[in-house]
């Protein structure tokens, strides 16, 4: 078995479909290819991504308001968020407690009884969880029952449709099943926010696995973080990925094949009370 290996360095700038946190690009024409049967092995080697995504995103800026008869939808914008509430909650007093980061929330002095209604992780925002539809009145304002988390991803997880070996990754990121995994590397965040993310690869190759292609021809990558929730990034970030080629007889798997061989004919002889002859 012959090895050879080769590093191929990725821009999202350069996409032929799609924005920073998810798109496609296209290699040329036998770029990743083995030249005889063999495996392809594929190594994240490195990642640099910048911190610059903001809070309030498309999937989590909004909840629904109902007042007892009538149903509003409260649209958060990406600016200072005790002081746009106070603005978007007509008659409303909201009130940020530091030292519980907590909100709290002070209905108009009517007679209504409200219901806060959240649809997306905008309730962590607030500080509730989401299966949680409180309820506020003038008589009874309204705290948070968590802290509010205003940073609230803890890694980021690079995604690619590369297709890996059986078993080889999986995630339980959407559910609580365990299922094949299009995780390419999850990275811890450390950085603060507007600085840069950026993974090493160690020695250990920890991030390795085989694919099952033989070539590969187009690559979908994509950005979640560890909940698996799309992560909206303004700018281009760059990835490194070491392709190893592992290409004709590979000594080993036929040694392993021998020895399952050598395995069931010593079952056989077993069970044929050692009547079969030598193979």
């Amino acid at each position: 078995m012959t090895k050879r290996s080769q590093l191929i360095y990725i821009k999202s700038a350069h996409r032929i479909l799609g924005t920073p946190g998810d798109f496609q690009i296209r290699l040329p024409h036998g770029l990743i290819k083995l030249d005889r049967p063999g495996r392809i092995k594929v190594t994240p080697i490195d990642a640099v991504l910048n911190r610059s995504w903001y809070s309030i995103q498309s999937n989590s800026n909004s909840f629904q308001l109902f007042d007892g008869s009538a149903t509003s939808t409260v649209t958060i914008p990406v600016v200072q968020l005790r002081a746009q509430l106070a603005a978007l909650l007509s008659g409303w007093s909201v009130v940020y407690d530091a030292r519980l980061n907590k909100l709290s929330f002070q209905p108009p002095n009517d007679s209504k009884s409200y219901k806060f209604i959240f649809l997306s992780y905008s309730c962590e925002l607030l500080g509730f969880a989401l299966s949680q539809q409180p309820t506020a009145s003038f008589a009874s304002p309204l705290v948070s029952s968590i802290p509010i988390k205003m940073n609230r991803e803890g890694a980021v997880v690079i995604h690619c449709d590369l297709p890996k070996t059986k078993g080889s990754v999986i995630d339980n990121f959407s559910s609580p099943a365990f299922v094949e995994s299009n995780v390419l590397v999850k990275i811890s965040i450390e950085s603060p926010p507007f600085d840069n993310i950026s993974f090493k690869a160690n020695s250990t190759d920890l991030h390795s696995f085989y694919i099952t292609a033989q070539h590969v021809h187009d690559l979908h990558l994509w950005v979640t973080d560890e909940n698996n929730r799309a992560l909206e990034l303004p700018y281009d970030w760059s990835l490194t990925l070491r392709i190893d080629y592992f290409e004709g007889p590979d000594p080993l798997g036929e040694l392993q094949k021998s020895v399952e061989s050598l395995k069931d004919y010593v079952k056989l002889i077993i069970l044929s009370d050692g009547k079969l002859s030598p193979p």
